[in-house]
């Protein structure tokens, strides 16, 4: 057995892409399952009106968090790979892209957290303690410290230290609801501390820690904003605002239209679908770097090959969902969410689309630096998906959120064909 390890590892050292998608995938794996672990404790304990109210307060933590990303993830995977063994500009561009990051993100989280009770009284409607609130931006604030740190590991192909340093932090966490669990201390309160809080400083710490020397002669550097292309990332900063925004809004609307105890069942959904988006971002990660350093339309042909292959298989998962039958679900969930198992199969066929969209994502993003195409396709999914589930709610229920988010990406993806078909073209034709 340890032979054939061995002979399995060598293998795999002949395809460092697959070799590295593998340890990400794995990873990613552990990653969703501390992450069901998490919902199969939180929807046993919590009534399904105070999950509603959790799955919409971690759902705006998650939507911010990303929001905040401000585009510096993508100019790390484009640029990072090029530049890596330079280490004084490596500090320099890492010192700018955060400054830039935590700055912006720190004004915004600001302005949110005083805004919250308008926005609670009149969209909302959670009627949430000012310390509910203060946990939901005190998150906001470490998942974008956490995930700055985690894309500029992979970006620079640190792939087994960024998976354990999330996973370490999410056995943390593990540990903890389950002693909170046993001492029946479960609650609104305690939960968005142990896993919005604690979960992202753990991996920040970490990683301070194992990067000290690098930390401190980073304080030292000279702050050099140039090494910011301001163009490419603030578009793509507008790009990916408006699908963090309309990837959620069906929840939002949701919460507008029904009760507390309807939003837990469809956040329930929301939130199994969404765990199979970690396996099409930890590949992405990894094949990022590969697309910007494609020189001609042979290489292009041979990268979007690979791309297509690896990304099916998030594809299949979603299909996958569509089949399991009502015992395993109500196995994991109880009886009592009943109602979400209908939401999960269907909104998993509406999320069928998106690893292929993602892929064309890539394309834009380090082939043809255009983000601006992103930022033009999503505005037509939040669109559709707002004003779709906005029409189609009142008149079939729920279903009309789950078939605007359909529509929503199925558009997106011809979408990004039209525009991007005879832009790769030209620029090989260049």
């Amino acid at each position: 057995m340890i032979k054939l390890l061995k002979s399995l590892f060598k293998k795999l050292d002949q395809y460092p892409t697959l070799r590295h998608i593998l340890i990400n995938l794995t990873g990613s794996y552990a990653n969703i399952f501390f992450t069901a672990f998490f919902a199969l404790v939180v929807v046993r304990v919590l009534h399904p009106s105070e999950y509603g109210v959790f799955s919409l307060l971690f759902g705006i933590s998650y939507v911010l968090a990303n929001v905040f990303d401000l585009g510096v993830s993508a100019s790390m995977y484009s640029n990072l790979p090029l530049i890596f063994q330079d280490k004084v500009k490596l500090r320099k561009f890492l010192k700018a892209h955060f400054i830039y990051q935590a700055s912006l993100s720190g004004l915004f989280v600001l302005i949110f957290y005083f805004g919250f009770e308008y926005l609670d009284k009149i969209f909302f409607k959670t009627s949430v303690s000012q310390l509910e609130v203060f946990l939901v931006c005190l998150s906001i604030v470490l998942f974008v410290w956490q995930n700055f740190l985690v894309n500029s590991y992979l970006a620079i192909k640190n792939i087994v230290f960024a998976n354990l340093v999330v996973n370490f932090s999410n056995l943390i966490k593990a540990g903890l609801i389950i002693y909170l669990m046993s001492v029946s201390q479960i609650n609104l309160v305690n939960v968005l501390f142990v896993l919005g809080v604690l979960g992202p400083l753990i991996v920040i710490v970490i990683s301070l820690f194992y990067k000290r020397n690098a930390f401190v002669y980073s304080l030292k550097e000279k702050l050099e904003f140039s090494m910011i292309d301001l163009s490419y990332v603030l578009t793509f900063f507008l790009a990916s605002q408006i699908f963090a925004l309309a990837s959620r809004m069906d929840l939002f609307i949701v919460s507008y239209y029904y009760p507390n105890e309807m939003v837990g069942f469809y956040g329930l959904a929301q939130k199994v679908v969404l765990t199979v988006m970690v396996t099409v971002s930890s590949i992405t990660q990894i094949i990022s770097p590969q697309f910007s350093q494609v020189k001609n339309k042979q290489e292009f042909f041979a990268v979007l090959k690979k791309g297509f292959v690896f990304l099916s298989l998030p594809a299949l998962f979603y299909l996958m969902i569509f089949f399991i039958p009502d015992f395993i679900y109500v196995l994991l969930f109880t009886k009592e969410y009943a109602p979400a198992f209908y939401y999960i199969r269907y909104m998993s066929l509406s999320y069928i689309l998106y690893p292929f969209i993602s892929l064309i994502y890539l394309v834009v993003l380090y082939v043809l630096r255009e983000p601006k195409i992103i930022a033009i396709a999503n505005m037509f999914f939040l669109i559709i998906v707002s004003f779709g589930s906005l029409y189609l709610i009142p008149v079939v229920g729920i279903k009309g959120a789950l078939l605007s988010l359909f529509i929503g990406y199925l558009i997106t993806l011809l979408v990004f064909i039209i525009l991007c078909y005879k832009k790769v073209n030209k620029f090989f034709a260049d």
